[in-house]
C-alpha cells in the first residue's frame, strides 16, 4: 500500500496500526493453515468476457421487471 500525506496525522496511525494488526493475523492464519498466497492468474480477455455477460444478464432481468425501459 502506498499512502502519501504531508503529516502522520492520528488517524493515519491508527489506520497503519489496524492494518499491521489484520496483517498479522492474516499471516499467522496462514501459517497455521499451510496457505502460501498467490496472485490471481487469469487472462484479462475472461474477466473482461464475465463481466460482459453478468451485465447482460442483469439488463435482461431488470428489462424483465420492468425497472429499465426500452
Amino acid at each position: 500500500m502506498i499512502l502519501y500525506a504531508d503529516v502522520k496525522t492520528q488517524s493515519i496511525q491508527k489506520f497503519l496500526a489496524v492494518t499491521e494488526y489484520r496483517r498479522q493475523k492474516q499471516l499467522a492464519y496462514n501459517q497455521e493453515h499451510n496457505i502460501t498466497p498467490r496472485s490471481v492468474s487469469r487472462a484479462v480477455e475472461e474477466s473482461l468476457s464475465s463481466h460482459q455477460e453478468t451485465s447482460s444478464q442483469a439488463d435482461a432481468l431488470l428489462r424483465e421487471t420492468g425497472w429499465i425501459l426500452t
